[in-house]
């Protein structure tokens, strides 16, 4: 069981609450599916969050982001986190995108 899994037996209302203030969000603002769902898998590799990353990349998938948009998106943080946060990210992503080629 995940961690999230646990916390949301544990806490129903919370996890509730929680979800429901992140659909609030999305809602909210301008931005599209397909833009929220860049911007979140790069917030999962920025936070060295493997099995976010790995979420992320699923859902990026699911909203017909490419396999090289997803790896593009994780390459653009390069710059603030370095060589080896980019390349856990990447080895995270690459179980969801089963093996498409890199360019």
């Amino acid at each position: 069981m995940s961690e999230a899994q646990s916390f949301a037996e544990q806490y129903p209302q919370i996890h509730t609450a929680m979800l429901q203030m992140q659909k609030q969000c999305a809602a909210w603002g301008p931005l599209d599916e397909r833009t929220r769902a860049l911007i979140e898998l790069v917030i999962a590799s920025v936070r060295m969050q493997p099995s976010g990353v790995r979420a992320q990349a699923a859902r990026a998938l699911k909203q017909g982001i490419t396999a090289e948009e997803v790896r593009h998106a994780i390459l653009l943080t390069l710059g603030g986190c370095g060589y080896s946060s980019v390349m856990a990210s990447l080895a995270a992503a690459n179980e969801v995108l089963n093996g498409t080629p890199l360019r």
